[in-house]
């Protein structure tokens, strides 16, 4: 069999047997260990049969930035939005790799992202993260509040949630996330 650099681990670990259980395994562990290179070579390899599977270029973005190649990853975001304009998960990857190089542009599409489906707590996650950075706290703190009533006790929003409350001089509502 060929199949991708590090998908024996994967289906070693019991996640499930199906493709997107696969992917939802491997997206928390990565989640959970971010320096960990045989979590993302799993995901990544992943990423690249969803692609295959479901001929959508936006996988192929998603593996190309788990690589590490954010040019590649962008190309390809950029071409599934040619393709669907209202995609929301390339919208939403695509605007997680702008936000450090092009806030405006992250932020646009973190926007699009949110008017085609506000149910994505990782949308409004991403969102209050990069106003959190631009200091926009009052903002922030309510996007990561509508990230919670998707995703409750979701414990990297509360922490991102308590660091932003802090930077915004609520310390003692800080304190109550962390």
């Amino acid at each position: 069999s060929s199949a991708p650099a590090g998908l024996a681990y994967t289906y070693r670990t019991g996640a499930g047997s199906s493709l997107d259980d696969q992917l939802a395994f491997h997206e928390e562990r990565v989640r959970a260990y971010p320096d960990r290179a045989l979590e993302k070579t799993s995901l990544a390899a992943l990423y690249v049969v969803k692609a295959r599977r479901s001929f959508d270029v936006g996988w192929f973005g998603k593996a190309e930035a788990m690589a590490g190649d954010a040019t590649a990853a962008l190309a390809a975001f950029d071409e599934a939005l040619r393709r669907d304009p209202r995609f929301p998960e390339a919208l939403l990857d695509r605007g997680g790799l702008r936000a450090a190089t092009d806030p405006e542009g992250a932020l646009a599409d973190l926007d699009a992202a949110l008017a085609v489906t506000p149910e994505i707590a990782e949308v409004w996650f991403n969102r209050g993260a990069l106003r959190g950075r631009r200091r926009e706290f009052a903002a922030a703190i309510a996007d990561m509040y509508e990230a919670l009533k998707r995703r409750p006790g979701w414990a990297q929003c509360l922490a991102n949630r308590a660091a932003i409350k802090w930077n915004a001089g609520e310390h003692d509502a800080a304190l109550d996330d962390a």
